[in-house]
């Protein structure tokens, strides 16, 4: 009996082991993650990698984390001190938001089935259709 108690938590431990988190150099990063990067965040370098499964989550040097899908295809975006730049945004994304909140600026942004969830500055949270339907907003909590 000890030893089936032994050979489960032991199981248990390297299962939980194997599918850790792993902090990753930044160079493993998808080409199309790195180029997204270079093309869009000018002058930031991936200072953090954390590998999850085929997926990745990137902290860059100004701040910005970015969730990577395997293929390097961008899953969601925050910036902590600054606007996201708007070579990243939709452009249906982009101008409903201008016409909505006109002096908001987008702090994140998530894809989701069907559409993306954006959080503005103003504490507003957008939720918008592919083709840049407002589908609903609250208030960010």
């Amino acid at each position: 009996m000890k030893k089936l108690i032994l050979t489960v938590a032991i199981s248990a431990i390297m299962t939980t082991v194997a599918f850790a988190d792993k902090i990753v150099a930044p160079e493993t990063l998808p080409q199309e993650a790195k180029a997204f990067i270079e093309a869009n965040f000018k002058g930031a370098t991936a200072t953090y990698v954390e590998k999850e499964f085929n997926q990745y989550d990137v902290q860059l040097s100004d701040g910005t984390d970015i969730d990577f899908n395997g293929k390097g295809e961008w899953k969601s975006i925050e910036a902590r001190t600054n606007p996201l730049p708007a070579s990243v945004i939709p452009a249906p994304v982009a101008a409903t938001v201008s016409k909505t909140h006109p002096q908001a600026a987008i702090m994140k942004i998530e894809k989701e089935n069907g559409g993306y969830e954006v959080k503005l500055n103003n504490m507003m949270e957008l939720f918008i259709g592919n083709d840049g339907t407002l589908k609903g907003q609250k208030i960010d909590d």
